[in-house]
């Protein structure tokens, strides 16, 4: 004990140092950073609190009371709403619409009147005469992890910057318009989601009975759990105990739990709570797969809970938000070790890894040398990788920081997206996994593009898929189908779309369009619809595009109306022309130095730039650089 105690005292210094490190970093990370992701410990406390939110509303109490087996087992819980948040933030374009559907096929029976039996045995308020999956619901339990994220963020991580809150509102937002509730009951806004929830909580301000038994039970049930090893239930208990002091101040007075009701424990949630904002840096180094690889390695018996949501999440049909079997639908459904391993879209950190080693150490699938020399090549990658991430994005912010001055920029900059197949070959991996690789790097150019917009373009234009892709083999093309369905579909409920207000149009022949799957047509038309209002900036996707057929169809169109063919009348019937997208300024092209005819007809004063990198290698140093090389020049529009 003595030990361990000269231990702690002795790493509580560097401890103080890291975190002061981080917070003095923290002002400039709230600024740049374009991808909220929830910590692990944010999942804990935050799941907490949301509870007591939520069953604080009547209806939402009644249908934990008619239908929820919380208080038997309220680790499944906790891990259902973790393995929900990491997919619903995290996971790709693909399991964030089977989570979406899953949650609905989960709710589907969860619903009833309110009957005055009912109302008078457990005080339900006039004016509630149904509980179940709502959309008013709905809206109110984005509300309550709206408002423990931010909470959670300014209380333990620092101030968050307005557009950072902002970020998170739209997080959420975003969320819930995957679960199909309509975007005018939705906030768009920090100051709009405050004006709400606080209404929201002010109409519930009448006390229940039966809200006040629902939330003391789920303490109860933490604090008497006999399913559930001491140090599991010691976690929750201190997220109790932490996530009180996240409560607004009128529900703090009306539901004081028992374990804050002595002068003791009040003194212990104080410590807690100091103790979290001194480790809370470190702490970030567990991301939330991370921790649910801790909690199976602790709760063996966890391990089929996770492994079954897993499996059923990934088998659901989107369209008819039920489960397929697997012998009906054929899908390999990934183990739930690989699923932990697989970090979505951000990097693995060492912990999650040394987490995923203790467990196929405790499965046998590896002898306990491996499992150690694992976890250390972990480490030595993990500070490797972040040793050179801080040196490229040091470079990034100086090069940004001495273009802030830049006198030219391109209005209008065209990437041709090359390298993909490539970039699999090269892996030994199969052709639709550089397409998909290509995909996440297509989206990193848009979070390059929003941070460095003081010297970028207003108008993008990607091209995704040329008309003369049509003639790859058909496998290759239904991948990618599916990928380009996924991928624009996605952007519809893409955070920093809405924040940043892109407009976002597809560009092609009307021929090339025919040929493209229903579903995919279907993607296009509805993100070209939810982001139609919008003109801050403008992000044109080309589709089955190739530049001879856009004169062609320029010709044609101007012949079928009988108009006198000049270059300006040419110029007019370009295909982005109608919605305002001027000639291009910088054609951009990774791995080949030809421009296949992109933009043919507006490009005959560009500049072009040339990028010796395939396309899924592109970094956003090599975006400022393009840009940098563009300011140099001396551009002079063709004459």
């Amino acid at each position: 004990m003595h030990l361990l105690i000269s231990c702690l005292a002795s790493a509580l210094p560097a401890t103080m140092l890291a975190s002061a490190f981080y917070r003095a970093l923290r002002p400039r990370r709230n600024e740049i950073d374009f991808n909220f992701q929830p910590s692990a410990l944010l999942s804990v406390v935050g799941s907490t609190v949301a509870l007591i939110l939520q069953n604080h509303h009547p209806s939402i109490s009644l249908a934990m009371h008619n239908h929820s087996n919380f208080q038997e087992r309220p680790l499944i819980r906790y891990l259902r709403t973790f393995i929900y948040v990491e997919l619903a933030l995290n996971g790709t374009n693909q399991e964030q619409e089977q989570t979406a559907s899953w949650l609905r096929w989960m709710h589907r029976h969860i619903r009833g009147p309110v009957t005055e039996k009912t109302r008078a045995d457990f005080g339900i308020p006039d004016g509630i005469d149904m509980y179940g999956y709502l959309d008013d619901l709905k809206v109110y339990v984005i509300q309550t992890l709206t408002w423990v994220t931010i909470a959670f963020e300014e209380r333990f991580n620092g101030e968050l910057s307005p557009r950072m809150k902002d970020l998170i509102v739209w997080e959420y937002t975003c969320a819930a318009m995957r679960l199909g509730v309509p975007r005018e009951m939705l906030s768009s806004s920090y100051p709009d989601f405050i004006s709400a929830f606080s209404a929201r909580i002010d109409s519930l301000s009448t006390e229940c009975k039966l809200t006040s038994d629902i939330i003391f039970s789920l303490e109860a049930s933490i604090l008497v759990s006999t399913r559930m090893r001491w140090i599991t239930s010691l976690g929750l208990r201190a997220a109790f105990l932490v996530g009180h002091t996240l409560l607004p101040e009128e529900l703090k007075a009306q539901y004081v739990l028992a374990g804050v009701r002595s002068p003791v424990s009040r003194m212990v949630q104080r410590v807690l709570c100091a103790l979290l904002w001194l480790l809370y840096p470190l702490l970030l180094w567990l991301p939330l797969r991370g921790l649910i690889a801790f909690v199976i390695f602790l709760e063996p018996s966890m391990k089929g809970v996770v492994s079954s949501t897993l499996r059923t999440i990934h088998s659901m049909d989107v369209i008819e938000d039920r489960p397929i079997p697997t012998s009906a639908s054929g899908i390999e459904h990934a183990d739930y070790i690989d699923w932990l391993e697989n970090s979505g879209r951000i990097r693995p950190s060492f912990l999650q890894r040394a987490f995923i080693s203790l467990l196929k150490f405790r499965a046998g699938s590896i002898s306990l040398l491996r499992m150690c020399s694992s976890i250390i090549g972990h480490v030595t990658s993990s500070i490797r990788f972040h040793l050179l991430d801080m040196i490229e994005r040091s470079r990034s912010r100086l090069l940004g920081s001495r273009m802030k001055d830049a006198k030219v920029s391109p209005l209008h900059v065209g990437m041709i997206m090359d390298g993909n197949r490539r970039f699999a070959r090269r892996r030994n991996e199969q052709i639709i996994a550089g397409h998909r690789t290509g995909a996440v790097t297509a989206s990193r150019v848009v979070e390059w593009w929003l941070r460095h917009r003081h010297i970028g373009p207003r108008y993008l234009t990607c091209w995704a898929f040329s008309s003369d892709n049509f003639a790859r083999p058909t496998a290759e093309q239904d991948g990618l189908f599916g990928l380009m369905t996924s991928e624009f579909k996605a952007l519809a409920f893409s955070s920093v779309v809405h924040l940043y207000r892109i407009r976002i149009t597809f560009i092609g022949s009307a021929n090339a369009r025919t040929k493209l799957p229903p579903t995919l047509v279907e993607a296009m038309d509805f993100v070209e619809r939810v982001t139609g209002g919008y003109d801050a900036l403008f992000l044109q996707i080309a589709v089955g595009y190739g530049g001879r057929e856009e004169i062609v169809d320029a010709v044609k169109s101007l012949q079928d109306r009988q108009e006198r063919i000049s270059e300006a009348s040419v110029s007019r019937e370009m295909y982005g022309r109608e919605q305002g997208i001027p000639p291009v300024d910088l054609i951009v092209r990774t791995s080949e130095k030809r421009t296949s005819g992109f933009l043919l007809w507006d490009s005959q004063a560009a500049e072009l730039h040339f990028i010796d990198k395939l396309w899924p290698e592109l970094s956003e140093l090599d975006w400022l650089q393009t840009l940098d090389a563009y300011a140099e020049r001396e551009i002079r529009g063709g004459k």
